[in-house]
């Protein structure tokens, strides 16, 4: 079972690739018969007094005003992701749970090292509640951390597994604002795996589906609350 989720994975990093690439040499040819057209109606303005020319400015100048549309469109856009990504925290922000279970107990037969108990921790991450694992690294700290984060690369807020906590949201909450590059940086070095189910408000023992991304594998962990 563990091994077709792997395969499936990897197969879908695969083809999200391959369509990305796609989508690029497609967008590169467009822009060249783009740059072509406008160079083909150029010149025929450039024929002088005759219909052929008047009808070649009159194009020209409107390729030039769609042009100029569909700029300022694509800088509402942009401006729309930003002000989405806003709102996404707000909601975040105002939607915190209220229980918070004092232990976890996590199941992950294909994972073994988010596997075991975890405690709740005093301090808070992103301003919801944190869990340590109860087994100890050479260090004498926690081998594995449990708690929310909204991820740098997609902007999905999730449950995550991580070897250590990203610092940026430690005890600052979502007020405390963490650059896309610390995350990303962060995420690089220390994440093992994280819920594919979206969590605003669930907590990780409400979670309906037990499938966890770790990597290019999709795996099944099942987290079980105690007290509260």
């Amino acid at each position: 079972g563990g091994g077709g989720g792997g395969g499936g994975g990897k197969g879908g990093g695969v083809a999200h690739a391959e369509a990305k690439c796609f989508l690029d040499k497609t967008e590169e040819k467009l822009s060249q018969v783009h740059a072509e057209r406008m160079a083909t109606l150029e010149a025929l303005v450039a024929l002088g007094a005759s219909c052929t020319s008047a009808l070649g400015a009159s194009v020209l100048d409107l390729e030039k005003r769609l042009d100029a549309e569909r700029k300022i469109t694509e800088k509402l856009q942009a401006q729309a992701a930003v002000v989405n990504v806003a709102n996404q925290k707000a909601c975040a922000e105002t939607l915190l749970p209220i229980r918070q279970p004092e232990r976890l107990f996590v199941v992950a037969p294909t994972l073994p090292a988010t596997a075991g108990e975890y405690r709740l921790m005093t301090s808070k991450v992103a301003g919801r509640p944190a869990y340590a694992q109860r087994k100890l690294n050479g260090d004498g700290h926690s081998s594995t951390y449990l708690f929310w984060m909204m991820l740098a690369d997609s902007r999905r807020c999730c449950w995550v597994f991580g070897r250590q906590l990203p610092e940026t949201l430690t005890e600052g909450g979502l007020g405390k604002e963490a650059s896309s590059n610390s995350i990303t940086a962060w995420q690089e070095g220390n994440l093992i795996a994280r819920s594919l189910q979206p969590a605003w408000t669930a907590l990780p023992d409400e979670l309906c589906s037990t499938h966890w991304n770790a990597g290019e594998e999709v795996v099944a962990i099942t987290v079980i609350g105690l007290g509260a």
